[in-house]
């Protein structure tokens, strides 16, 4: 297989191909952590907001990336038809990932202080599953 080829069928072609889909997923995922860390981090800095209005606010910016780039690049074919009921039942999916983040971590944060990092990184992966599970099999898996 040569690199376009490659480059299509990874990038640019649409897919229902799960594997391919969570490759993308890795992509998008990680770029709206990166925009919740820096919108937290911007508004408590830049604009002296309090922390956990700041991470709410950072949450739903990073939630509608996502939101906007799986749709157009990864799950393209959804199940709700009407986009904001669809943008609900995606945010609940993230909502429940943020709460079991909490959970993971409150939980195996209990043992000693150094674990904070381990159990965080532990949760980031658990709910990084279950966010791309949950949006493919109950909102994205609708054949054209």
């Amino acid at each position: 297989m040569n690199l376009k080829i490659l480059w299509n069928k990874y990038f640019v072609e649409e897919t229902d191909n799960t594997f391919i889909q969570f490759f993308r997923y890795l992509f998008v995922g990680g770029l709206a952590a990166v925009v919740d860390l820096a919108a937290s981090s911007i508004a408590v800095r830049a604009f002296g907001i309090y922390e956990v209005y700041a991470i709410i606010i950072s949450f739903i910016l990073g939630l509608s990336v996502n939101y906007i780039l799986s749709s157009l690049w990864i799950f393209r074919h959804r199940k709700i038809e009407k986009q904001s009921y669809d943008f609900i039942a995606f945010a609940i999916i993230g909502i429940i990932g943020l709460l079991m983040k909490a959970g993971i971590v409150w939980f195996l944060t209990e043992v000693p202080e150094w674990m904070i990092e381990f159990s965080n990184s532990i949760a980031i992966v658990l709910v990084f599953i279950w966010n791309f599970l949950a949006r493919k099999y109950l909102l994205y898996n609708k054949k054209p």
